[in-house]
């Protein structure tokens, strides 16, 4: 074995050349050729660390789990009626629009953050699905089984095939919640994994595991994998941030702590120094500007409010370019910045490759074709109001853990009857004693990982540089992405914890470090690797039963299947209803009947009002619940943190009720659709809720 040559301060992850295959092995995948190994998979030891050269059986291996992910996926799949949601149902209408060829949606309908790629390849899918539910949850879930071999074959190749194993297995042994997400199309959340994914895997083969600088194609690829990533869902932040860091810490670092002032105050910062730099970041963050949703309204402060909103973009421009100023008077550092750039052309074309989609709606809007979608607000809190997604966290990462779906499931069916099967006595209690298994489970596997890559840990918190595991890039990743979420001005309620999915990009790399065998551990790291892997082994099991008794109560329609179908039997063209019931009745109907949304906060149909003829009939007819059940009842009964959701506030109905007890003439017909919903048709167009009030 040849030695290995040179590499930067925190290029761990570098391994020796390997052969390369053929060409046609394997297309032009060069990412593939540069990792692939003939012979035994022998691992190349660098400086505390082993990287395990791919072998054939590795790609075979991949492919078959990549297939396991859609089977294990196929009851959640097959009655994912039962758990549909309204986000999905949206989907649902810009796959059949694209499908139709009625509409090319670059966007989530309604919202300009999330790009539309989910629902062009849900299109595709309904050529050769019959149903379309069936359709609209293969679609993500083809993503995911491209993720489960992504992250197999990376982190086969960081931790060895071992290892690699446990991480796929932890992905197809999800627990119920992540499982309902990994087939939900909710605007690009498992794509956005998957993009993650080979982003770390890319950057560590390209960027870190190289001793020769990555040539433009592979930054012109490695921008082109965040740009589009930058498109699909801005969760890309969260896989972003770490390589930043990562890279920051390996080439600029050294640089700056080089002198002596900087290095003596980070020596006596000892492991306080990450953290500490951190929270200045974040403090100094939310007094330049921050944004947050209070009482419905978007908040937004710029130093504090002590200046007018303008004079203080200009105080802020102003410091910054003096600060960049003051940065490059360093000549070393500007040489090395002047580099950086000179070599960054690659991936900056790469980047705006990648957001073309993004970049093309922009200019259209700006010129005036149409008008921009509105967006949450994409910024960070002020830390002093981290009190509410503080609470949402403590309540929000159980779910996402926990065997027991049970709370879960009940926040996904608040506002509406559950179409769900009971558990079994027995059952219930077993799902309920697994959970108690996965919480000691997993505190084994974060104390065997503190122990065994302490040196590691106190390394990157002192920031001393130097060779830095790979296990540092998923734990960066995760500390961020429950960082960001802490900070975030768009988590407005409990179903915020929705952002925290991402971090199943980097639960398997966790938990892979845990339990691999590519490196022997120290005395005290020795003594934890087998209660380590035993606890893995529990975790997994306790999940797979989670999965199975959640399967075991799916199969039931959707509550709002017979309305729908009642719809349809009566060619009923257009209505309104309440805002999530609206996008669901369009989507079971196949949108024979286009339901407009009743005073959406958000609206994702405003194309259902495009005409006076339509807008003249929805102002009249409605889907209403008219046997409403008392939806805040069950939120009280969940007692979880936050306001209840819009999904318990149902005002359609008693609005038209207050209207006809006034004006008894006004109703025309009233249709029982099913158990609880009714057609209700007006006379007259329903008046503005201040015109009702006045009315004798």
């Amino acid at each position: 074995m040849s030695r290995p040559r040179a590499h930067s301060p925190i290029g761990s992850l570098r391994a020796p050349p390997t052969p390369r295959t053929p060409a046609g092995l394997f297309g032009p995948g060069a990412f593939l050729q540069n990792l692939y190994a003939t012979g035994p998979s022998r691992p190349s030891a660098l400086r505390g660390w082993a990287l395990t050269p791919l072998a054939r059986a590795d790609i075979v291996l991949a492919m078959v789990l990549a297939a396991s992910a859609m089977w294990v996926r196929q009851p959640f799949i097959v009655h994912g009626e039962s758990l549909l949601h309204s986000d999905e149902a949206i989907v649902g209408l810009m796959a059949q629009d694209i499908a139709d060829g009625t509409r090319y949606p670059i966007y989530f309908y309604g919202q300009r953050y999330m790009g539309a790629l989910e629902a062009y390849v849900v299109a595709g899918l309904r050529h050769l699905l019959d149903d379309p539910v069936v359709a609209l949850r293969s679609g993500p879930a083809c993503f995911f089984a491209l993720l489960v071999a992504v992250q197999f074959l990376m982190l086969t190749r960081w931790y060895g095939r071992l290892a690699g194993l446990v991480a796929a297995a932890s992905l197809l042994a999800a627990p119920p919640m992540f499982v309902q997400w990994s087939v939900a199309a909710r605007g690009g959340y498992i794509e956005i994994l998957l993009w993650g994914s080979a982003a770390m895997w890319a950057y560590a083969e390209w960027f870190v595991a190289r001793s020769d600088p990555a040539g433009p194609r592979r930054r012109f690829l490695f921008g082109a994998i965040l740009g589009s990533g930058m498109w699909i869902n801005p969760s890309i932040i969260v896989f972003a941030l770490p390589i930043a860091m990562h890279a920051f810490l390996a080439r600029v670092w050294p640089i700056i702590r080089a002198g002596p002032d900087v290095s003596r105050f980070v020596g006596r910062l000892g492991p306080l120094a990450l953290p500490v730099f951190a929270a200045s970041a974040i403090a100094l963050t939310s007094l330049v500007h921050c944004v947050w949703v209070e009482d419905g309204r978007i908040r937004r402060l710029t130093l504090l409010g002590v200046l007018p909103p303008a004079i203080a973009k200009l105080v802020i421009g102003l410091a910054v370019a003096g600060g960049a100023f003051a940065l490059l008077r360093h000549r070393e550092l500007r040489e090395h910045v002047r580099t950086a750039l000179a070599r960054s052309a690659g991936l900056v074309f790469g980047i705006v490759a990648g957001a073309t989609p993004a970049i093309v709606y922009l200019v259209g809007g700006a010129v005036g074709r149409y008008a921009l979608d509105p967006s949450l607000p994409l910024g960070l809190r002020p830390f002093w109001k981290c009190g509410a997604t503080l609470a949402y966290l403590f309540d929000g990462l159980p779910m996402l853990f926990a065997a027991d779906a049970r709370t879960y499931l009940d926040l996904v069916l608040l506002g509406r009857d559950s179409p769900l099967r009971p558990l079994p006595l027995d059952v219930s209690l077993a799902v309920s004693a697994a959970d108690v298994l996965v919480g000691g489970a997993m505190l084994t596997i974060a104390a065997a990982l503190l122990v065994r890559y302490r040196s590691e840990f106190v390394r990157l918190l002192s920031l001393r540089g130097g060779t830095c595991a790979p296990v540092m890039i998923p734990a960066l990743g995760a500390v961020t992405l429950i960082g960001l979420f802490l900070l975030s001005g768009a988590a407005v309620d409990i179903n915020s914890v929705r952002y925290l999915v991402p971090i199943w990009a980097f639960v398997p790399g966790l938990m892979a470090a845990a339990v691999s065998t590519r490196r022997r551990p120290r005395l005290g790291a020795a003594a934890m690797a087998l209660p380590a892997r035993f606890a893995t082994v529990l975790v997994l099991l306790a999940w797979t039963y989670g999965q199975s008794a959640m399967a075991a109560q799916l199969g039931q329609p959707h509550p709002l299947r017979r309305a729908a179908d009642t719809l349809v039997g009566r060619s009923t063209g257009t209505a309104t209803a309440e805002i999530f019931d609206a996008h669901v009745l369009s989507f079971l109907t196949g949108q024979r009947c286009r339901v407009a949304e009743y005073r959406p906060f958000w609206s994702r149909l405003a194309h259902y009002r495009a005409t006076e003829a339509d807008r003249a009939v929805q102002r009249r007819t409605f889907v209403v619940e008219t046997r409403p059940g008392d939806w805040l009842s069950d939120w009280r009964r969940l007692r979880l943190p936050g306001d209840p959701p819009p999904e318990t506030h149902r005002t359609l109905w008693p609005r038209i009720e207050r209207y006809l007890r006034g004006q008894p003439d006004a109703l025309e017909s009233i249709e029982r659709l099913d158990d609880r919903f009714s057609l209700v048709r007006l006379r007259h167009p329903l008046p503005p809720e201040s015109r009702i009030s006045t009315l004798p």
